[in-house]
C-alpha cells in the first residue's frame, strides 16, 4: 500500500503510535516526528536482514508498527498470503493469525488504541478488526452489526478513533469509541463519497482533506461536537470543481502547514494559524510537484522539493526566510534527483531515504554536518530502496531502524540498521 501525491480528480495518517510517535497524523503522508531513544531490545551494530519470510520471492513487509514492545507488520510469507506477522527482536517473525485461510486478508492500517492494535483486513470481506495481543483477532462492527469494509488513515482525537470507511453514503468519517462504531457524518451528502484522510489535530481541532463538493478536495476541520466545515476553498474556479488536495499536513511554528494546489501557484507551501486565511509561500519555486515528505527536525521544516539547477533535493524552511535547498544530495540536475523522503529521528538523528549513484539506500542528518549516505544494502548502484514512490515504513526501535529493504538479490524484506 503506497502513497502517491498526485491531483485527485473529484469525486474519487496518519496513524498514531502510542508506543513511538506523537503523530502524523495520519501515518506516512504527515510523517509523524519520531522520538528517541525508543525503548526496545539493544541490537548489533550494522546492517541485517532479520529473516527471508519468503523463500520464493519477496515477503515485502508493510505497515510497521510497534506494540508493546514487539514490532508487528504484515508480509507476504509465500504460503498463507499477505497476513499480519509479529516479531519480538530474537529469533524468526511469525505470523499472528491467518484470516483468510484461502488468500490474502492484507491487513493494513495497523493503529493503536486503547491497548489494542486495529486494522483492516480481508477475510473473504474487507472488515475492521481487534487485536489484543494473545486471542484471535476479532471484527469490529458498526451498531447494527454490519461489518465496517475499507476502514483506512486512522487517527486518535477527543479519546476516539476517527477514520475513513465505506457505507450505504459512500466512504465517509467515522468514530469508534472503544465500543460504538458509526458514520459520524455525511460529507459529501448522499452516495458520493467525500473520502476523508490526511488527519491531524491542531489548536484542539481535527483537519484534514476531503471532498465536501461543489468545491473539491479540501481542508476541513471538525470540532469534535458540530459539523465539519471547510476551511478554505484554496483553488477555487469557475465550476467549483478545482481540488487543491492538501496533504502532509504538519505541525510547525504554532501553525498548520501543508502542500497544496491552486490554479496561480501550482503546487506550493501553504500554512495556515488556525484563524485566518491559509496564505501560500509564492517566495520560492518548489518545482511543478511542489513540497512533500514535510517532517520537522532541528527546529526546521525539511521536505522534498525541485530545484531547476539541482533536481528533487532537500530542501529547509525556518519559518520566517525563504525555503532554500539544504544540500544537493544528487549532484546534477534531473534525472539527478535524490528524492530525500520517508524521515524518522532515532536518537536525535534524521534516518530518511534519498537517491545518488549508488542507488536509493538509507541516509542520515544531524542538523548541523551536511547529510550523508549511511548503508549500500543493494551495493553498487543498484537500490535497497524501491524508486516507485513505495514507502519502506521506517521504524525506530531500541538503539535501531527497522524498514523494508532489498540486498543485491532484489527480495524485499524486512531488515535493520544500527549505527
Amino acid at each position: 500500500m503506497f502513497f502517491s501525491q498526485t491531483r485527485i480528480p473529484k469525486g474519487i495518517c496518519s496513524v498514531l503510535f502510542l508506543s513511538l510517535l506523537a503523530l502524523y497524523s495520519c501515518k506516512y503522508e504527515s510523517e509523524p516526528p519520531g522520538t528517541a531513544p525508543v525503548a526496545g531490545p539493544v541490537f548489533a551494530s550494522g546492517s541485517a536482514q532479520i529473516a527471508d519470510l519468503n523463500t520464493s520471492g519477496s515477503s515485502s513487509p508493510q505497515w510497521l508498527t510497534l506494540w508493546n514492545n514487539k514490532l508487528y507488520f504484515t508480509v507476504d510469507d509465500g504460503t498463507n498470503g499477505r497476513e499480519l506477522f509479529v516479531y519480538s527482536g530474537s529469533g524468526t517473525p511469525s505470523i499472528v493469525y491467518d484470516i483468510n485461510s484461502s488468500g490474502s486478508s492484507s491487513p493494513q492500517h495497523l493503529t493503536i488504541y486503547q491497548s489494542k492494535l486495529y486494522f483492516d483486513a480481508n477475510d473473504g470481506v474487507s472488515k475492521l478488526w481487534a487485536y489484543d495481543g494473545s486471542n484471535t483477532p476479532t471484527e469490529v462492527t458498526d451498531s447494527t452489526g454490519d461489518s465496517i469494509s475499507n476502514a483506512a488513515y486512522f487517527t486518535i482525537f477527543n479519546n476516539q478513533l476517527v477514520f475513513q470507511a465505506d457505507a450505504t453514503t459512500g466512504t465517509e468519517l467515522w468514530t469508534f469509541d472503544g465500543s460504538t462504531a458509526e458514520e459520524k457524518y455525511d460529507i459529501w451528502s448522499g452516495a458520493n463519497s467525500s473520502s476523508p484522510k490526511s488527519f491531524i489535530v491542531f489548536n484542539s481541532k481535527l483537519y484534514f482533506e476531503a471532498d465536501g463538493s461543489p468545491d473539491g478536495r479540501e481542508l476541513y476541520v471538525w470540532d469534535g461536537s458540530n459539523v465539519p466545515t471547510q476551511v478554505k476553498d484554496l483553488n477555487p474556479s469557475a465550476d467549483n470543481s478545482g481540488d487543491s488536495t492538501p496533504s502532509y499536513l504538519t505541525l510547525f511554528g504554532g501553525k498548520l502547514y501543508f502542500r497544496a494546489y491552486d490554479a496561480t501557484l501550482g503546487w506550493a507551501l501553504w500554512n495556515y494559524d488556525g484563524t485566518n486565511d491559509p496564505t501560500a509561500d509564492a517566495s520560492t519555486d518548489l518545482g511543478t510537484s511542489g513540497p512533500s515528505h514535510l517532517y520537522v527536525y532541528g527546529g526546521k521544516l525539511l521536505f522534498q522539493a525541485e530545484s531547476s539547477s539541482e533536481g528533487i533535493e532537500l530542501f529547509a524552511y525556518d519559518g520566517t526566510n525563504a525555503p532554500s535547498l539544504l544540500k544537493d544530495l544528487y549532484l546534477g540536475a534531473s534525472p539527478n534527483d535524490a528524492k530525500p523522503s520517508y524521515f524518522n529521528n532515532l536518537n536525535n538523528t534524521l534516518y530518511f531515504v534519498a537517491t545518488d549513484a549508488s542507488g536509493a539506500e538509507l541516509w542520515i542528518y544531524n542538523g548541523s554536518t551536511d547529510p550523508s549516505r549511511e548503508t549500500d544494502i543493494a551495493t553498487s548502484s543498484a537500490s535497497a530502496f524501491p524508486t516507485d514512490g513505495s514507502t519502506p515504513y521506517l521504524t525506530p526501535w531500541g538503539n535501531g531502524v527497522f524498514f523494508a529493504a532489498s540486498d543485491a538479490s532484489g527480495d524485499i524484506e524486512l531488515w535493520r540498521h544500527v549505527r
